[in-house]
Parts: C-alpha cells; structure tokens; sequence
C-alpha cells in the first residue's frame, strides 16, 4: 500500500518556519516507519527534502518532488493524484487538494484564526476555506485535543464521531538537565539567570504584550533580579511587544532571542524559574508539554486546549487579567521544584510520539 503525505511543511528552507508544525510531521513520519516496514509512504514537497532527514525516516520513506511551490496544493498535487494516486492520503496540514484520493485523513492543529480573525487579516479567509473544504471532504479528521474536537464541531458542523482525538508527543530529548548544563545556553545567549521563559511564535494571539506588562508589575515587587526571556519565531511578529516594552520600561529585562536551535531549547526549559505563556488560544501547545518534560512550572491561559494539556501541574490564568498573571509569576517562585519535577516527568509521558504514530497507524489500517 502507498500512503501518501503532505509534507510541504518539511519543504521550507526559512528555520523560522521549523516550529510547531515541522517537528509535528518529522516525529510522527519518524515513528510510522519504525512501525511500520510494509507500506511505503510518499512523502509530497515543492523542495526536495533533505538526505539526512531522509535518512532518519528509513527505506519505505520517499521523496516524491513537486514543482511550482505556487498553486502547489489544489494545482500540482491534485494533477499529481490524476496521474498517481496514492491508496490514502494523510493531510498534516489541515489541507486537502481539490483533486484527491478517495481516503484520506485530515489533522487539524488549531483553529484560532476562526476565534481570532482580527489577529488573522491577511491569512483568516484562505485559512478558513482550506480548513473547511478538507474537514468536510475527509473520511476521518484528527484534533489534536478534545477542545480542538469541539471547535471544529462548533465551526464547521461536523459528525463528531469522525473526529478522533490524538494527542500530540514530546521528544524524549525534552527531559531535565541540570544546572550546569543549562548554565551553557545561559552563558551563550547572555542571559541574566534567574528568568521567565517563553517559548513560541510572536503573534497576537501568543498574549505576549500582557506577559510583558505582567512581568513589569512582577518586577516591581521586589523581583528586579529576574529577567523574562522569548524565544521562538518572528515570522509573524506582534508589534504591540515594541510598544508594551516603551510603556512599561523592561527593555533591559525583557531579552528577546528569536528563533533557537531545537538542541538548546531542553536547557533553555530546564535553566528557567517557569515556563509563562497565557495564550489566548491553543490547538495543542506542543511548548507546554515540553516545559512538563523538563520539570518546570507552568503558567497557561485557560482558553483553548491548554487547561487539557497542562492538567493540575500548572497554574492557570485568565490570559486578560494583568493582575491573574502577575500572581502567577509571584506564585511559582513558592514552588516545591523537587516534587514538582518528579509528578511532571511522570504526567508528561502521557504525550509519546510513538503513541501518536500507533494510533494513526491503527486509523490507516481501519480506513
């Protein structure tokens, strides 16, 4: 059987587009061909992929190259499927092609942009057509969390029981580290050590002029040794942080480091006081489960999947109140880091890229 995957996401060169969705499709076509060996998967891209991602993935992973990258999906896929059709197809993206096989699966990450469309103005229209068209096309969706399940429900009125939820994973790479470890990528990025961290794109809907405001009335309390450090992807970059770092004067503790390599973000988790990212919308929240991996406290918002993802280990907030966020920053620092660390790492397992793999496995064979 030929399992073909929309594996545009792996395709890009830009490494501020290797976050959420990137390491998503590399983890769980790195499982599938562990488990399994008979089917070969077809893996779709505009840029030829990588020898040495490829490599990783196994024998029964090909490369099957796709040009132009413009009109890429509903042109040069579907006229790929006219000629060569898959026996099913896997959408990681939460897209599907115009023209495609008659057994597919769709997995939705997030659909913040129907909550949010004022924070989405230039991509919520193609976004909410795309998503739209393959979860009402699709013999079987995949939510990445039961509240993602009940949106996609809400919005868009599909039969629930063709939804399955399946969570993400977390690397076994995640794990804590101990301080001297951490004190390498402390020491590498300058940072003022002890710190707040975040770990995410810079959008709107990441929340992250309110965190900032928060740890300015943090900082206030007594706390001006802290430092609160962002990383991530500024691709699509919230230009209300410039503002917020203007008002409440925390430029020199607010150390913005855009987009760090996969193998310091472990330490960078381990080394921190807590993990804050009250966003106002999450499908999953792949940092959260990472932060959990690695010990560390975690402040969440309590919309969207997070208050799922995070369970009774963390300390959730409205993503609004200034004041619930500030508390929180004072609340973690009172945190028995020694148990907490031990029911994180235990609670964390939950979230197994193996399991994920398995459980799709078990969808492909079922359809």
């Amino acid at each position: 059987m030929v399992i073909g995957i929309d594996a545009g996401c792996l395709s890009g060169s830009d490494i501020r587009l290797q976050t959420g969705i990137y390491y998503y499709a590399y983890n769980l076509i790195k499982n599938l061909s562990k488990i399994d060996k008979k089917n070969i998967y077809r893996l779709y891209s505009y840029q030829p992929l990588s020898k040495s991602l490829l490599d990783e993935f196994g024998p029964n992973v090909q490369n099957s190259l796709l040009k132009p990258q413009k009109y890429w999906l509903n042109l040069r896929l579907s006229y790929e499927f006219m000629i060569r059709k898959p026996d099913i197809f896997i959408g990681l993206s939460q897209a599907l092609p115009i023209y495609h096989p008659a057994k597919n699966i769709i997995i939705v990450h997030d659909i913040a942009f129907e909550l949010y469309p004022e924070y989405y103005k230039n991509s919520h229209k193609r976004l909410s057509r795309l998503t739209r068209f393959a979860v009402s096309n699709t013999d079987q969706i995949i939510a990445v969390s039961k509240k993602t399940k009940e949106d996609i429900v809400q919005f868009y009125g599909v039969d629930r029981h063709k939804i399955e939820v399946i969570y993400h994973g977390v690397d076994p790479f995640f794990y804590p580290r101990k301080k001297n470890e951490s004190e390498k990528v402390i020491k590498k990025y300058n940072i003022k050590d002890p710190y707040f961290l975040f770990v995410g794109s810079y959008k709107q809907v990441k929340n992250i002029p309110r965190i900032i405001e928060a740890f300015g009335k943090f900082s206030l309390r007594n706390h001006e040794e802290y430092q609160l450090v962002m990383a991530g992807s500024d691709n699509e970059y919230d230009h209300g942080i410039d503002e917020i770092l203007e008002k409440t004067k925390t430029k020199n503790r607010v150390k913005m480091l855009g987009y760090v390599p996969y193998d310091d973000l472990p330490l960078l988790y381990s080394g921190a006081t807590a993990f804050v990212s009250p966003s106002l919308y999450e499908g999953f929240g792949l940092p959260f489960a990472e932060a959990l991996s690695c010990g560390v406290p975690v402040v969440a918002g309590d919309k969207g999947s997070m208050p799922e993802i995070v369970g009774n280990l963390g300390i959730i907030v409205d993503p609004y109140n200034i004041q619930e966020i500030t508390e929180a920053f004072m609340k973690v620092l009172n945190f028995d880091r020694l148990s907490f660390l031990r029911k994180s790492v235990i609670y964390s397992k939950k979230f197994s890229w193996n399991r994920n793999a398995r459980q799709l496995f078990d969808l492909i064979q079922k359809i």
